[in-house]
């Protein structure tokens, strides 16, 4: 009986471990371009909520907050020249103190607020500290205190802006690198032979389901898009998505190149995606506070905060008004005691 022509064992061995070795390559690339593609939504998709946000914001929101930041310096004017009177009792004075330290820290950490009027008001308030007395010399180590630690705060954000330049340096030097590389390997490709093997595989006459031919006449609509465009990245990740294997362009070590190329690519994807979101702890706020699905509904919050805003405003320009009496001053210093009194009543349920 005669034998069987059959491979030698280790040509058929050589042949299942490149076979094995290619659809490890084939799968790498898959998860690549798809990590990749999702990446690049997650970035279109921050764009645009910031670029929506943003627009409302400025409109709506910054000019408010400039305004009361205003009225609120109006209010600490007029309790720093109420602090000198001889008219109030050390209880008073010290409350009245514990006020206009907390307006001038509120005002210095405020991104809208007026830069030159709150170090007016500062040097104004430090003048009156360098007087000798109870009072004034606890008021003085308190605004030290806070000074010192709005100088840690500076510190540690210029350490995270050095960080973060120092990255943003690398990524630039990487940039013309992976650019090289690609290109490269895009110059083996052809867009025409990886658009007529897709045609190959998804024209949708060769389709008799109708829903299956209208799935491939969208996808052959993108590679006649990609075609048109020149677009290699796209056409790319169309035949490893519905050939399932690498094209034969590219050799075992390009394969290599490809993935490295792919790697570093969704790496900087990656981080420019996390320098979006958290790179300005302000701006992650204020995207996170008002973005939403529905751009209505992201109008109808900005306009809520908007309105907040104006009952602030009208309440602090009242204020201001009533501080230059002074019966209209006890009356509120009265009502701040019961703030006072509040937050310490709190703080000592948490333990701060």
């Amino acid at each position: 009986m005669p034998l069987s022509r059959l491979t030698p064992r280790s040509s058929r061995t050589g042949v299942a471990r490149r076979k094995s070795r290619a659809q490890r390559d084939t799968q790498r690339h898959l998860h690549l371009w798809a990590a990749i593609r999702d990446t690049r939504e997650q970035l279109d998709q921050w764009d645009r909520q910031a670029k929506q946000v943003d627009t409302l914001f400025n409109q709506h929101i910054v000019p408010r907050e400039i305004e009361l930041t205003q009225a609120v310096c109006a209010v600490t004017s007029q309790l720093i020249t109420q602090f000198s009177s001889e008219a109030l009792d050390i209880a008073d004075q010290s409350l009245l103190g514990l006020w206009i330290t907390d307006n001038l820290s509120s005002l210095q950490n405020h991104p809208f607020a007026d830069d030159q009027l709150t170090i007016s008001l500062g040097d104004r308030w430090r003048q009156l500290l360098n007087k000798d007395g109870p009072v004034e010399n606890q008021l003085a180590r308190l605004a030290r205190l806070r000074s010192y630690e709005k100088s840690e705060e500076q510190t540690d954000y210029a350490h995270a802006k050095d960080d973060h330049t120092r990255a943003d340096n690398k990524k630039k030097r990487d940039e013309p690198e992976l650019a090289d590389t690609i290109k490269n390997l895009e110059d083996k490709l052809s867009v025409e032979h990886l658009f007529r093997q897709l045609a190959k595989v998804l024209h949708p006459d060769r389709e008799q389901d109708e829903e299956a031919k209208a799935v491939k006449n969208a996808l052959m609509s993108q590679c006649l898009k990609a075609r048109q465009e020149n677009d290699i990245h796209a056409l790319l990740t169309l035949y490893c998505e519905h050939v399932g294997e690498l094209p034969d362009d590219l050799n075992n070590n390009s394969h290599t190149e490809l993935v490295n190329a792919l790697e570093t690519q969704l790496k900087q994807l990656q981080i420019e995606l996390r320098d979006k979101r958290f790179g300005d702890p302000l701006h992650t706020m204020i995207i996170e506070r008002y973005s939403s699905s529905s751009s209505a509904d992201s109008e109808q919050r900005v306009k809520n905060h908007a309105q907040s805003l104006d009952n602030e405003i009208v309440a602090a320009n009242t204020l201001a008004s009533q501080l230059e009496d002074h019966d209209g001053l006890l009356d509120a210093l009265e009502e701040r005691r019961a703030v006072e009194q509040d937050r310490l009543a709190i703080n000592e349920l948490t333990g701060m």
